[in-house]
């Protein structure tokens, strides 16, 4: 936010001068909002980014212990997403919502096979458990 001081113990400017200026932090306060939404938009995917692939190393966390072939698809999905931030550091706001959605598709899709395995796994154990008793 801009805040407009006008000294009445100085050159007083015109209305249109006062005008202009005003106008100016208009147009300035839009560009502003627009950096700080990149910034944010950016900020938002690399700590995504970067927590998960933290998780995915971390043997305590649900990602670290997940079978071998879906941690690597999720190794390797975050690892794209880190080259495509390293080579396109001027990306646009959408551009890094875009990707983000991208990861955070192959997360739901590694963690939604996963757990129907997990359940598979657990319903076969548990008929064969029923059968024996």
């Amino acid at each position: 936010m801009y805040i407009l001081l006008i000294n009445s113990k100085t050159n007083q400017p015109s209305r249109g001068e006062i005008n202009r200026m005003i106008r100016d932090s208009e147009i300035f306060a839009e560009g502003d909002r627009k950096i700080k939404e990149r910034a944010d938009a950016k900020n938002d995917f690399e700590t995504y980014t970067y927590t998960l692939r933290n998780q995915v190393n971390d043997q305590t966390t649900t990602f670290g212990q997940l079978p071998p072939a879906e941690k690597e698809t999720l190794a390797e999905a975050i690892e794209q997403q880190v080259k495509w931030l390293d080579s396109n550091p001027k990306a646009k706001t959408e551009e890094l919502r875009t990707h983000k959605q991208q990861l955070q598709q192959v997360v739901i899709r590694t963690m939604t096979h996963a757990n129907s395995e997990y359940v598979h796994v657990n319903d076969t154990h548990s008929r064969s458990f029923r059968a024996e008793l």
